[in-house]
């Protein structure tokens, strides 16, 4: 089982992205739940992060939407950063295609 900390830029960030879409909150509830119970889970989609994010990883929450964490030991992660590529990769351009 995996002890999860938060930063308050995620607390931030996910009260941000409720605000403006709650219909997520079943779905992170979901996915972290997965989480806490096998990190390994292949509906996760998770996946370590390169370049400036190097030493993170990324799970997906819906085709746009990510938690970016980083493990602090084995069975303890820090969540530092939850919405969509545009918000959570640097560099990351938001394409006209997606919604703001």
């Amino acid at each position: 089982m995996i002890k999860i900390k938060y930063t308050h830029a995620f607390k931030d960030d996910l009260t941000k992205l409720l605000t403006d879409e709650p219909n997520l909150k079943n779905d992170i509830d979901k996915v972290v739940s997965w989480f806490v119970n096998n990190p390994q889970d292949t509906r996760l989609g998770l996946h370590v992060l390169k370049k400036r994010l190097k030493g993170k990883n990324a799970i997906e929450i819906t085709e746009d939407i990510r938690i970016i964490f980083e493990w602090l030991g084995k069975t303890v992660a820090r969540f530092l950063a939850i919405g969509p590529h545009y918000n959570v990769y640097p560099g990351y351009k938001k394409s006209s295609k997606e919604k703001v």
